[in-house]
């Protein structure tokens, strides 16, 4: 397609200011090609990576607290803070402070690293890149008696906790609402029970999908609960405060910390810290983690089986969507999401044994740890984020086949009875129940007749049946799809509590 003069003419103009000079036509071209190549690389280098996050589960609104780059700013922020402290005790004003501000906006994380590279240190370099942004006399107030960990540690934690606030812990919470409303969706709709993959008593979908909820709901409040007790540390090279009190005064050391800590930062202060955080804390909130992913893997694991051909009882797709998936056969829908999900928790539950390794550090600290916390929890935390959004879609678009749900009520009537007939014989002092409905069912299955017909040939059962069965126990009997017992109530129970919980209420349906 031709290029229009005009935006030719606004194509060439941005490229000029570019370059920041006005070049002979005959030069401008071949620099055009060259910033055209250029850019085309840049391109391509983005998918020259070795992590998955980086590529196929990449997620833009957690960049700035989980990158790489965000780490440096983090480091940033909490040199900042620091200076907020030290202007408490009067030895910083508020320009030091204002400078501080403005540098962490300013500072760049491809300039930390180079400075890195050059100064083997990763808090020097922050150092000297905020140095760039600030008058002198600020400067020398940057570091304040602090070792590098007091920094980094604190700057990890802070992250973290912004990062399960502001994004993680409200898509957790989306995904717990779309349970709920969709557990209050499918209250009646009657489903067969499978245990050991086999037809059984069957149960109500809608409380299949409640226990899942109370289960996300659960882990939901123990990540909370972790979150809220994620610690730094203003205290020095080996956790005394010995430094830190000869900056602002030993007698205000402690004063210092908790101030920067808390209601500066957010974070709780870890009394027993070292020279680094120990990692316990770190460690129950990835395991908290990686249990609610766990949650979301057993939900994908049964939806990917309730897709299989033979059972087809639900899609992940909805209504109007067509099929597809397979590269071959155009008329397969694979259980794309549900299988991700499932493969991912693999990966994702492999992140808390790197944790419970950076427990272990040799007296005051070593550099192991500083190796493993590159990988985790970040990690962990990409993949159970990933996980909480798919099976949001999956949620919000999955369809019930009621036929199919039916039809396989219907077939498992054959024998699905026997659990509910060995209940009602007990009830009535029966003796060797079980073994008379063993009996019965093999016959049933040999001979594929109902249980039921079976057992009507039995005297003992018959008389049970003619002179003391109430109809309610006749109609389960008769009719698998009536012995769900409470399942309605327990599903009532769970969502209203779980809406009461958290906040969570009624959407009202638009009238029509």
């Amino acid at each position: 397609m031709t290029e229009d003069p005009e935006q030719k003419k606004e194509r060439e103009e941005r490229l000029l200011k570019r370059i920041g000079n006005i070049l002979p036509a005959d030069i401008f071209k071949g620099l055009e090609d060259l910033l055209q190549e250029r850019d085309n690389r840049f391109r391509e280098s983005k998918h020259e990576t070795f992590c998955p996050y980086d590529n196929k589960y990449f997620k833009e609104e957690l960049v700035p607290y989980l990158s790489y780059a965000a780490e440096w700013r983090y480091c940033a922020k909490v040199q900042a803070a620091l200076m907020k402290g030290l202007r408490k005790f009067d030895i910083a004003n508020d320009r030091n402070v204002s400078e501080m501000e403005t540098a962490v906006d300013k500072a760049s994380p491809a300039d930390i690293v180079d400075f890195e590279t050059l100064m083997h240190h990763d808090q020097k370099a922050v150092i000297r890149e905020m140095s760039k942004f600030v008058s002198e006399d600020t400067a020398q107030l940057i570091h304040p008696g602090t070792t590098s960990y007091d920094i980094l540690d604190t700057a990890r934690m802070w992250a973290y906790k912004d990062a399960l606030d502001d994004v993680i812990l409200p898509e957790m919470r989306r995904l717990l609402k779309v349970f709920v409303d969709r557990s209050e969706e499918f209250i009646d709709r009657v489903q067969v029970g499978r245990t050991h993959g086999q037809w059984t008593s069957p149960t109500l979908f809608g409380y299949v999908l409640a226990c899942y909820a109370d289960r996300i709901a659960d882990r939901i409040e123990m990540i909370e609960n972790a979150r809220d007790k994620l610690e730094g540390k203003i205290s020095g090279i080996v956790g005394t405060g010995s430094s830190i009190g000869t900056i602002v005064g030993m007698e205000n050391a402690l004063e210092f910390e908790r101030y920067v800590l808390e209601d500066v930062i957010g974070l709780k202060v870890c009394r027993n810290a070292s020279q680094i955080v120990p990692k316990d804390k770190l460690g129950d909130l990835t395991h908290y983690l990686c249990s609610i992913d766990g949650v979301l893997a057993d939900v994908a694991n049964s939806f990917r089986h309730l897709q299989r051909s033979e059972i087809n009882e639900i899609t992940e797709k909805a209504k109007d969507e067509k099929g597809g998936g397979s590269s071959a056969d155009p008329s397969k829908t694979n259980p794309i999401n549900s299988e991700n999900i499932n493969g991912l928790w693999e990966v994702v539950i492999s992140g808390i044994q790197t944790l419970y390794h950076m427990q272990v550090s040799d007296h005051q600290r070593d550099l192991r740890g500083s190796v493993q916390a590159r990988f985790e929890p970040v990690h962990t935390m990409l993949g159970v984020y990933e996980s909480t959004q798919r099976l949001g879609k999956v949620m919000g678009k999955i369809t019930v086949y009621d036929e199919m749900m039916d039809r396989n009520l219907d077939n498992a009537q054959r024998t699905g009875v026997a659990e509910a007939m060995n209940a009602i014989l007990k009830h009535y002092l029966v003796p060797g129940a079980y073994d008379m409905v063993k009996k019965w069912s093999v016959e049933a299955m040999k001979s594929s007749q109902y249980l039921l017909d079976i057992a009507m040939k039995d005297s003992t059962f018959r008389d049970l049946w003619d002179n003391r069965m109430i109809p309610d126990e006749k109609g389960i009997l008769q009719d698998i799809k009536l012995y769900t017992g409470v399942a309605y109530q327990k599903t009532l129970n769970i969502v209203n509590d779980i809406r009461e919980r958290f906040n969570m209420p009624r959407e009202e349906k638009k009238s029509e």
